[in-house]
């Protein structure tokens, strides 16, 4: 929305019935069959009061805030409320006449000054707070929609400070964890300890003083909602306490693959195995709590297991090669690359001291022998003994054995997390809006509805695409899909619509209609003929796993659909 003069932008205003899957969406998307949302977990015609409750939920250090309040909060969530607006360039199916029928009730946030979002920029430039205080933010209220596109970019000109403002808070706070998704989880500064003053913000947090606010504003969180709320404070309270990164934190809410359930959702699954029905609240937290605790120590113990097996195999190493280089250099990737700190800064701090000791010994050592040397000119001395065949030998197979452990490691992590796999295509809806049948021809308008999940932890870059339309063996329709990307872990939602243009039909040479069928008409049965088309969808494109590796990929989805000659209804369709 635009100021009166209409050169600056002020706000923007998202109306309750245009969400998406909503009865007046403008994208063209079709109606929700049940009432959920685009993500699990989330209702149509909620995500405007989840964009308030984001806000209201956004504390600044200080404490919480009243909306009347100007200061900004922790994350920098844009100031938003709940209104009622009247305009005619909001979608009227119905037409607009200025009454109270066309007013719209939805959220309006402010706009905020921005040089584009983080898919415009790499993110190793981003401040390291500035992508904690999201990730702390996105892993309190369980978002499920947090991409780099939803994340803006503000730039100082004169100090050069980068601030990053998120914004699209629709599908936050769901009924449940399927859907988590945190794109921050893939950069560099997730993987960096939290601050003490990120700590203590978070130490701070109380879910229960936090619903309390939501009520006195009149948003009165369902019961599930607010158990996530709950749920996901107490995993970021009992995280930060135990030093435990954003990647850490995060990968516990996120699944990795679609079908396999997340850590934080098999803790509350068996919490809910562990009470009886009709269980307060209360108690159920408390199981939640003492379950979650099992499973965090757990991962630490899991964790420094791993950690000093791979830290011993590089001292035994860089011992046999007389030094301590190469171990102080595995000691700082791990210390800098795994949640807890605590264990590999203590061993690192110890084997840097024993390190300097050593190098300092080694100096004496050669100045001593310096001297000596320059006293005793001309005497015959002992020169040191050469390591034996033996020795070098040992070094040797140490070396091997350490590299190939190595190499085993990163097969099993490439292999595991990082394979690639073809995006999934779901045909959701076909419909033809127009269609005319005359003189043994028809023509009409397709549209298809499809859904794209890249379940790749790389980005999704697809080529030019199509989608072809067949009929009698024949191509009868075709329209062009250009080129794009899907985030990791993402699922984009496509609503191709094209025109036909009229063809004969086939007599001969059809084969039978396919189901399920929708039946209307005389007594629940359809009646006259139909015909059968085909649509072929093809997509291919690119995964780059760890910014190194390129994989081609690609998906495919074919669908004959059953058509009513009589009036372009849709009968069924098979994919």
């Amino acid at each position: 929305m635009q100021d009166a003069s209409g050169n600056k932008y002020i706000s923007i205003f998202k109306p309750i019935d245009e969400e998406p899957l909503a009865v007046n969406n403008p994208q063209g998307l079709p109606l929700s069959a049940n009432g959920e949302g685009l993500k699990r977990g989330t209702r149509v015609g909620e995500g405007a009061l989840r964009e308030v409750a984001a806000y209201i939920l956004d504390h600044p250090k200080t404490g919480p805030k009243f909306l009347s309040c100007n200061e900004i909060g922790f994350a920098g969530v844009p100031p938003t409320v709940m209104v009622q607006c009247l305009h005619k360039a909001f979608n009227h199916p119905e037409g607009f006449d200025g009454s109270d029928v066309n007013i719209k009730t939805g959220s309006l946030q402010m706009f905020m000054k921005n040089h584009g979002s983080c898919e415009d920029m790499g993110p190793r430039d981003f401040p390291v707070e500035e992508v904690h205080k999201i990730s702390v933010f996105d892993m309190r209220t369980a978002n499920a929609d947090r991409h780099a596109g939803n994340i803006l970019l503000h730039k100082d000109h004169e100090s050069g400070k980068i601030v990053l403002i998120p914004i699209d808070h629709g599908y936050c706070l769901p009924e449940k964890f399927e859907d988590c998704t945190f794109d921050w989880l893939y950069w560099p500064q997730a993987r960096q300890p939290f601050s003490q003053e990120t700590v203590d913000y978070i130490k701070s947090l109380d879910a229960e003083q936090d619903l309390a606010i939501l009520k006195f504003y009149g948003l009165d969180l369902s019961p599930e909602c607010a158990r996530t709320l709950r749920i996901s404070t107490m995993l970021l309270k009992k995280g930060a306490e135990r030093g435990l990164t954003p990647f850490t934190i995060g990968n516990i809410m996120c699944r990795e693959t679609l079908n396999k359930k997340s850590i934080i959702e098999e803790v509350v699954h068996d919490a809910q195995n562990s009470v009886l029905p009709g269980t307060s609240e209360t108690v159920f937290l408390e199981t939640v709590s003492r379950i979650m605790d099992a499973a965090l120590d757990k991962l630490l113990m899991r964790t420094d297991i791993a950690c000093a097996c791979i830290l011993c195999s590089a001292f035994a190493f860089s011992k046999k090669c007389e030094g301590l280089h190469l171990y102080l250099v595995f000691a700082q990737f791990l210390r800098n690359h795994t949640h807890d700190a605590s264990f590999l800064q203590i061993a690192f701090a110890l084997l840097q001291q024993q390190f300097c000791t050593n190098n300092e010994f080694h100096n004496q050592k050669q100045q001593h022998g310096i001297s000596r040397s320059d006293q005793q000119m001309g005497k015959s001395h002992h020169p040191r003994k050469p390591p034996t065949g033996r020795t070098n030998l040992a070094s040797c197979i140490v070396a091997t054995v350490f590299l190939v452990f190595l190499v085993i490691i990163a097969l099993i992590v490439y292999f595991t997390i990082f394979k690639p796999k073809d995006p999934v295509l779901t045909v959701n809806a076909i419909q033809l809006p127009a269609f005319s049948a005359s003189n043994s021809t028809v023509s009409f308008t397709f549209s298809q509805y499809v859904t794209v999940n890249n379940p790749n932890r790389a980005v999704f870059t697809h080529y030019d695409s199509s989608l072809q339309l067949i009929y009698a063996g024949s191509q009868v329709g075709f329209m062009f899909i250009p080129a794009g990307k899907i985030q990791a872990g993402r699922t984009q939602y496509m609503a191709a619509t094209f025109s036909v243009q009229s063809f004969p039909l086939s007599v001969s040479g059809q084969p039978e209609s396919v189901g399920p069928t929708v039946t209307d008409g005389l007594s629940g049965f359809r009646v006259g003929p139909s015909m059968e088309v085909e649509s072929r969808l093809e997509m291919a494109g690119r995964v780059r796993v760890l910014h190194f590796f390129t994989h081609h990929v690609e998906a495919r989805a074919d669908c004959r659909v059953s058509i009513a000659v009589s009036d372009g209804s849709v009968l069924g369709f098979h994919c």
